[in-house]
């Protein structure tokens, strides 16, 4: 008798360590790439040196899809519905980093096929911020390839929507 309550107390004790140790894990930790997965819309953004986030509600909207391993992100119009561009490829997430590695992008032109972009994120209360360089590229007629030419620092908020 005196065995099954030193176990059963083993066990409490066992469960309130593991209680009570889960939210220090949840606060203290990094984001990962499960942490991504979903659908994210577009809260607002700063491009270059702007002093202020715009919102991004007026006639553009903004869907990032991600799923294990792929992202997928389009623009369209917000009253005809029409896509506006769109890009997509693979992704890996790192401490504070998340890369995007490009494999298509809308529209035809835009020379970001192949380019990888880090950007240094974070996730809080449902929003993924992140910052980095989008690359300015030109085809160089004589080399025959694309060549960068600038890059514009953007900051943009994402907002989780399911």
């Amino acid at each position: 008798m005196r065995a099954i309550k030193l176990f059963g107390i083993l066990l409490l004790v066992l469960a309130l360590l593991g209680f009570s140790s889960h939210p220090v894990e949840h606060i203290n930790k990094k984001p990962r790439a499960v942490d991504l997965v979903g659908t994210w819309e577009l809260v607002s953004s700063k491009i270059g040196n702007a002093e202020n986030y715009t919102l991004r509600k007026e006639t553009i909207g903004y869907k990032k899809l991600i799923t294990p391993g792929y992202f997928t992100w389009i623009s369209y119009d917000l009253e005809s519905m029409e896509v506006t561009g769109l890009g997509g490829g693979k992704y890996n997430v790192g401490e504070d980093e998340y890369v995007e590695h490009i494999e298509y992008f809308f529209p035809a032109g835009s020379n970001l096929q192949g380019v990888s972009l880090p950007f240094e994120m974070r996730i809080e209360n449902n929003q993924w911020f992140h910052s980095g360089y989008v690359l300015e590229r030109e085809l160089n007629t004589e080399q025959g390839e694309y060549v960068v030419v600038g890059r514009t620092y953007i900051q943009e908020v994402w907002r989780k929507i399911d």
